[in-house]
């Protein structure tokens, strides 16, 4: 055997590891087990210096595949392997699994598995690095001595596959999308020494879970589903409702991705710095409206329910007025009036045989954006303009089945607008083209911001022990889990309340859940259950100070964006938000409070946005615009800056929050 790392060499020549031998820890997912894991497993099992391999499943769901699911596939695939033993384990990351293990260990040596030739390495150095002697996590003086031995071998890649998966190293999630894919024959090449008995017991186990959750997520579409991989069908019907408002949908900000991992955050901060973020446009502050055109009329939706059946709910460009709701202030009526009046004026210009055929008869939809100054939210662009974002094309029940961005039909409708926009006889108010692109200018001291950031993302890992393939929800869930064990000792408990909390799962209600335990700590469970948004809210301040440092080293520097004077909106938004700050002083000295608890509650929430953007920089931050709108691994994000905590504010105060 080659004793080339160190580690390793330090405690081969000690006498006592030839009567304890060293333990192996390979903690993981498994969602599900699969060659590479069994091959690096079979490789440890083979040296006579192990003792015993421990595989540690972890507790987090994948793709409806759940903890017990993923043991009882591991405990088959290895039950011929010497040595193994399979556990489960609370934790929701590898790393941090290994670091309570080896903090509840007995006396023993114990190793990382790891092949040294994988990026696992790396951390495997850094995680043994921790627990040498002297180290914050050092257990020597117990005789718990953590080692380097990791297996010299290449991870072991897909060979055999007709997609564009060949020769990677073989990954779960292919084979989870092959699962979905019905595509055995792919499968199987992730289990290349594996029996075809046990690759159709593993095939078997998981295609029904799997299939199901595929259902639960995509709904009306799923009759489609199995045409294509996940990641493919979660692009097209899950990241598309781009733009904020009315019936295009919510955005959402990266932070409230609790999926995203904190590599796929690192990546996401260098691309935004280095201007390599994918169709990147112009967030815009102003009222979605989406628009058809059939029988000669221009026709509007501001809801799903209205462009249901080719939008026989919608609302004729002439009677907008009068139909929306009484409750709709007179200047948003008139305003949607206004712009309805320019788009019908600029539809029936000339020949609109073409548009017939786009439109599909109200099976397509205009995403477009009003940008009015009488009813401007905080960014004062100065002009009357109507901004096309996309055309949307939806099904009968009104649901998304396709987005056009770009291409021969949205260039049609662009070319007939600006042709009627030509004739100088043509009355109307509003400007109206697409909405720019915008261009990424050289941002200054770009690697200090880099460095910065980056260090502020990896001091968020350090602290709770995750590594890159953690993700926002584990980061939550073990700051949950950490504060919960000093008042809660059963640890199913713990693990429920973070479902409930972190991930939404409410198969139990809470009464349900407390029905048993201490009536202290029960009582003390639902004031907490009651205020948990908050207690998120805080934990997530230290990422979404990233995204909103990030935000602004950004937004400050782009061109291209819809304002035509940048120093005069920028100033016109500091003025608004110097004023809502002002009203916050006010409202936090007033003596006739009625509700007590409700005051303090809005206190609070006030103290939360002016806490975030004092924590980005202050004021200092505003940029001439509201944000930027890109797409990321498939989805869809926006980057505003401080724009989210101002415009909250001045929300609460215009919109009667204090009441």
């Amino acid at each position: 055997m080659d004793l080339k790392f160190q580690g390793f060499d330090e405690w081969i020549s000690k006498e006592d590891i030839k009567d304890k031998g060293v333990i192996i820890l390979y903690p993981g997912g498994f969602r599900p087990i699969h060659g590479g894991h069994i091959s690096l497993i079979r490789r440890y099992s083979d040296l006579p210096e192990v003792k015993k391999i421990v595989v540690l499943v972890g507790p987090k769901n994948r793709d409806g595949i759940d903890q017990d699911k993923a043991v009882k596939i591991a405990e088959r695939l290895t039950s011929d392997i010497d040595k193994v033993i399979v556990e489960k384990v609370y934790w929701p990351s590898p790393i941090l699994t290994a670091y309570k293990i080896i903090g509840d260990a007995s006396p023993g040596y114990y190793a990382l598995a790891a092949s040294a030739k994988g990026e696992d390495y790396k951390r495997v150095k850094d995680f043994v690095f921790k627990h040498s002697k002297g180290n914050k996590f050092s257990r020597e003086d117990e005789g718990v001595y953590v080692i380097e031995f990791p297996i010299n071998t290449d991870p072991l890649v897909f060979m055999g596959r007709n997609d564009n998966h060949e020769g990677e190293p073989i990954s779960a999630s292919v084979l989870r999308n092959d699962i979905i894919n019905n595509d055995f024959n792919n499968f199987k090449t992730g289990y290349p020494n594996s029996s075809i008995d046990d690759i159709k017991y593993v095939w078997n186990e998981l295609k029904d879970s799997i299939i199901k959750e595929a259902l639960n997520v995509f709904g009306d579409h799923s009759l489609r589903f199995l045409e294509k991989s996940k990641n493919e069908y979660y692009n097209n019907f899950k990241g598309r409702n781009i733009f904020e408002g009315g019936a295009a949908g919510h955005l959402i900000s990266p932070w409230e991705a609790r999926d995203m991992t904190f590599k796929e955050i690192r990546q996401l901060i260098l691309d935004a710095l280095n201007g390599k973020l994918q169709n990147v446009t112009e967030k815009l502050d102003g009222q979605n409206i989406m628009v058809t055109f059939k029988n000669g009329n221009v026709y509007l939706a501001r809801t799903e329910k209205q462009m249901k059946n080719k939008g026989e709910l919608a609302i004729r460009w002439d009677k907008v007025y009068e139909s929306l709701s009484e409750k709709t202030p007179e200047r948003i009526k008139k305003a949607f009036q206004q712009a309805l009046n320019d788009v019908q004026t600029i539809m029936t210009y000339g020949d609109t045989e073409d548009l017939n055929d786009i439109f599909k008869n109200g099976y397509r939809w205009l995403n477009m954006e009003l940008l009015n100054p009488e009813t401007e939210n905080i960014v004062p662009y100065g002009q009357y303009q109507i901004r096309i974002h996309n055309i949307r094309e939806v099904d009968d029940n009104g649901k998304e089945v396709d987005v056009i961005w770009e291409g021969r039909e949205l260039d049609k409708i662009i070319d007939h607008i600006e042709e009627a926009q030509r004739d100088k006889k043509l009355k109307k108010l509003h400007l109206i083209k697409k909405t720019n692109k915008v261009n990424f200018e050289k941002i200054a001291d770009i690697e200090s911001i880099k460095e910065d950031l980056i260090q502020r993302l990896q001091n968020i890992m350090d602290k709770n022990n995750l590594d890159d393939d953690n993700n926002i929800g584990d980061y939550i869930s073990e700051e949950l889990r950490n504060w919960l064990s000093k008042k809660i000792e059963d640890p199913d408990l713990i693990e429920t309340l973070i479902q409930r909390w972190v991930y939404g799962v409410k198969t139990k209600n809470i009464s349900n859940i407390l029905k048993d335990i201490d009536p202290n700590i029960g009582k003390w469970i639902k004031e907490e259950d009651e205020r948990i948004d908050d207690r998120i809210g805080e934990l997530l301040d230290p990422i979404i100070e990233i995204f909103s440092r990030l935000g602004i080293a950004v937004l400050k520097n782009l061109s291209g964006i819809a304002a035509n004077n940048k120093d005069k909106v920028s100033e016109g938004i500091r003025r608004k938000a110097e004023d809502a700050i002002e009203k916050i002083k006010e409202y936090i000295s007033k003596k006739d409070v009625k509700d007590v608890k409700d005051f303090e509650k809005k206190i609070k929430y006030l103290e939360t946005q002016l806490r975030r953007i004092e924590q980005a920089g202050g004021l200092e931050g505003i940029a001439p615009l509201e944000g930027i709108v890109f797409e990321y691994n498939g989805r869809i994000f926006k980057l505003t800056g401080i724009y989210l905590p101002i415009l909250k504010i001045i929300n609460f105060f215009e919109f009667g929050k204090d009441k």
